[in-house]
Formats: C-alpha cells, sequence, structure tokens
C-alpha cells in the first residue's frame, strides 16, 4: 500500500438525492431543499448525521458565479458562530435545472440567521414553496485532497470513509447508475454509496467514481474498482 501519492484539485461530485423543501419556523420565505437521505446506497448506524439536516440547498433566483458566493461564503465564516461548510450546487426542480449554494454542518436553528446573513452580502433567493420528497440529480463543486492507498484508489483526507476510484471514462448519470445497479445485485457486501466525481488539476481532468463506505477497506474498493474497468471495457465493444 502506497501513502505517498497525493492529488489536489477543484471539481464536481454529481449524484442522486431525495430532496423536499425545508418546513421549519424561518422567518425568511427562502426556497431551501433538505437532502433527506444524502447517501441513499449506504445503510448502517453510524451515517454521519443525527437530528439535524445533514445538507441543505438554498435555491438562488439568479444564476451566479462561483466565485461570487465562495466569496461571500468566506466572509459570513468569518464572522458567523457556528462553522459550516458551503459550495456552489446545481439541483433539478420540476425538470429544471436550479443554482443553489449547498451548505453542510448547520442546525436548524441557525438558519434564519445564516440566510440574513447571506442576504446582506446581496445573495437572493427564490420565494418557498412546498415541495414534497422527490429525487434529484444533484452537481457539488469541491476542492479535493486525496491520498492514493491503492494504485488507482483514494481516500479522501477530509471526510472519514470517502473514497474515490480513478477510471478513464466519463458517462452520464443514467449509465453510471445503471452499471451501480448491476453491480450491487451482484455482489455480497454491496453496502455503499457511489457517485460520479471528476477533479481539474495540473494533470488536466481526471475522473473519478466516489465510494462512501465508513467500514470500506482496500481490498473491498479494488473489487468494486474491478468490476467498474470489467463493465467498461465490454461497454465499448457494445
Amino acid at each position: 500500500m502506497t501513502n505517498s501519492k497525493l492529488l489536489e484539485g477543484v471539481g464536481a461530485i454529481t449524484k442522486l438525492e431525495t430532496l423536499c423543501s425545508l418546513e421549519s419556523q424561518m422567518q425568511h420565505k427562502v426556497l431551501a431543499l433538505e437532502a433527506l437521505h444524502p447517501f441513499p446506497g449506504y445503510h448502517g448506524e453510524d451515517l454521519p448525521y443525527q437530528e439535524e439536516p445533514h445538507a441543505l440547498f438554498f435555491i438562488l433566483r439568479n444564476h451566479l458565479h462561483s466565485e461570487i458566493i465562495v466569496r461571500a461564503s468566506q466572509k459570513i465564516q468569518k464572522m458567523f458562530d457556528h462553522s459550516f461548510n458551503a459550495v456552489p450546487a446545481t439541483v433539478h426542480i420540476f425538470n429544471e435545472q436550479a443554482y443553489a449554494i449547498r451548505v453542510r454542518d448547520i442546525p436548524y436553528n441557525k438558519v434564519d440567521q445564516l440566510v440574513d446573513a447571506y442576504i446582506k452580502e446581496d445573495i437572493l433567493f427564490q420565494k418557498h414553496q412546498l415541495i414534497k420528497p422527490y429525487n434529484s440529480i444533484i452537481r457539488i463543486k469541491k476542492y479535493f485532497q486525496l491520498q492514493e492507498i491503492r494504485k488507482n484508489i483514494y481516500k479522501d483526507l477530509d471526510w472519514k470513509g470517502m473514497y474515490y476510484l480513478n477510471i478513464s471514462t466519463n458517462f452520464s448519470w443514467h449509465a453510471f447508475e445503471e452499471l451501480t445497479l448491476n453491480l450491487k445485485h451482484n455482489m455480497k457486501d454491496n453496502n455503499f454509496d457511489a457517485a460520479t466525481a471528476i477533479m481539474i488539476n495540473r494533470e488536466g481532468i481526471q475522473d473519478f467514481i466516489r465510494i462512501f463506505d465508513q467500514s470500506a477497506n482496500s481490498n473491498k474498493l479494488q473489487t468494486i474498482m474491478d468490476w467498474y474497468v470489467n463493465a467498461i471495457e465490454r461497454m465499448k465493444y457494445v
């Protein structure tokens, strides 16, 4: 096992999540969507969320450049009395793409305060509406810090249980979802959540499969990696 190769860069994660409008005693009537099951493919008692929301998506009124969102978030984080993680994101609402700020690690009782801070930075949000639970493909921008634990298999240095399999193929979400369902039907230890990811660094654009599994070891990750690689090779000849 190697521990010397590091990958750093910016990129994005694409995954499927169940979202619904946040129904709370918010003073600000803005549209915030809550992720009900952030890791739908993973089941266990060690999920990284409890009673507080794992992630909220504050839906923007207009498309804003990522730099504007990042700068506003950095400014707010310096004076806010609770730490949180905020990144640009996109979701789908009624089959249309919407731009959002994905906020993680914010308790319910701090949501109004956070919304007020963004409004003071001239970040405007869509008006609240009741949206029942639905599935949406979401895309979250992210800064990656990865360490190789086995050839082309990396662990996230910022998040325990998060791994990235470096592959050579970029495919649509629907093709990836079909491959993943097939894998889970044919694998005994199929308790993991999978998503796609890309990273841009000095080597160019690199494609990954993101795996979340709190109890994964390198052998299990290698098995998952081999299955995807073999399936991708078969696709080339279909």
